[in-house]
């Protein structure tokens, strides 16, 4: 039997299949999902770093910074955020951005070692837009999704600057570049794929031995039919499972209980049937010898009966030992022929009696007429 074209295998072949599309999906949402939860989990750090970071800038310091870039205030809270940067391993500089009602807006204070204060800078994607002006109006801190800008692809955190009366005096944007987020993302993809892997081995070990474990009692049976098919129902099927299959292999041992039964049955009825054959043989044996000697024992006395035939003893008749058969008709017959020869013989003796008697008479008519004559002729010869 080819490969495929046993049970086990075509079974194993559709349940890999399933349970690789299973996994498959189950890899694909745990992935998004923990895609989704990295993204999150970053954005949060990311506004976190930023609350920690506007944390040691009041809106007052930030202020009188801007009113002198080149002066003492401004470069303390920058080294304090670039020590802080560095501390937490980013890479990219940080920066403030000034409060605006639009997507308008201008750089602040910043780590980078050439300040570009004063630039204009529009805001595009629609998160940052609304977390920038949730952090300027509400003082919320909060982080935006993936965006692109004039810059390049990025992932930002915000958090306000405020006044001592509460009022947002700068938003501190903290980022990190698409590709340094994306290295976390192809890990976690990474590990998806060695999922992948893990998910049809132990699919492919799945489906073989479910494929065994439903094929075997199957193959059992199948080879149990096929010895009772060989006329050997001594064998029963040993399955113990407490499913369907097990259901079937206790209905197919009580079937092969009833196919013995019936067997047996058979047999006893050919041994009588043989015996019954061979009663009839012996019968008809004995009638053959019986007949054989009847017949031999009527031609003996048939034979004797013609030996006195032919000796002319026509006496006696021959009587048949049995009625309505073959020789009581030849029995019938020879007596009929016997009893015509003797009529015949009788017809003939009583003819010749009557012939004696008529020639007796013709004699004794002559006699006379002679004498009569020699009367007559002495007469004559007297006259």
């Amino acid at each position: 039997m080819a490969l495929f074209q046993k049970l086990w295998i075509k079974i194993a072949i559709p349940t890999a299949l399933v349970c690789w599309v299973i996994v498959e999906i189950v890899i694909q949402v745990l992935l998004n999902t923990s895609i989704t939860r990295t993204r999150s989990a970053l954005g949060e750090r990311l506004r976190d770093v930023a609350i920690a970071a506007a944390a040691g800038v009041t809106g007052e310091q930030h202020n009188a910074a801007m009113a002198n870039p080149s002066g003492m205030e401004f470069q303390q809270i920058t080294s304090t955020l670039n020590n802080l940067r560095t501390k937490l391993s980013y890479k990219e500089h940080w920066y403030t951005l000034t409060p605006s009602p639009n997507e308008q807006t201008t750089f602040g204070i910043m780590t980078h070692p050439k300040p570009f204060v004063g630039d204009k800078y529009t805001i595009r994607d629609a998160s940052v837009i609304k977390t920038f002006h949730e952090a300027v109006n509400a003082g919320k801190a909060g982080y935006s999704d993936i965006y692109r800008s004039d810059n390049g692809v990025w992932l930002s955190g915000f958090a306000p600057i405020v006044n001592a009366d509460g009022k947002t005096a700068a938003v501190l944007e903290v980022d990190i570049t698409y590709s340094d987020y994306l290295e976390l993302e192809n890990q976690i993809r990474l590990r998806g794929w060695l999922l992948r892997l893990l998910g049809i081995v132990l699919s492919v070990i799945t489906a073989l031995m479910l494929g065994r474990y439903i094929a075997r009692p199957v193959e059992q049976l199948q080879k149990v039919a096929q010895q009772v098919g060989e006329g050997d129902f001594s064998i029963k099927p040993n399955i113990t499972q407490k499913d369907e299959i097990g259901a079937l292999s206790t209905s197919f041992g009580g079937m092969i209980d009833n196919i013995r039964k019936l067997a047996e049955l058979a047999e006893q009825e050919r041994r009588r049937s043989i015996r019954k054959s061979e009663q009839a043989a012996e019968d008809a044996r004995n009638e053959v010898i019986e007949q054989q000697f009847y017949l031999e024992n009527e031609v003996k006395r048939i034979n004797t009966f013609l030996g006195r035939i032919r000796q002319k003893d026509l006496r006696g008749s021959l009587i048949a030992s049995k009625d309505d058969d073959t020789v009581s008709d030849l029995v019938e017959a020879l007596n009929a022929a016997i009893a015509e020869q003797r009529h015949t013989i009788v017809e003939i003796q009583d003819a010749s009696s009557e012939l004696a008697s008529v020639s007796a008479q013709i004699a004794g008519n002559a006699d006379q007429i002679s004498t009569k004559s020699a009367d007559q002729a002495r007469r004559v010869a007297e006259i």
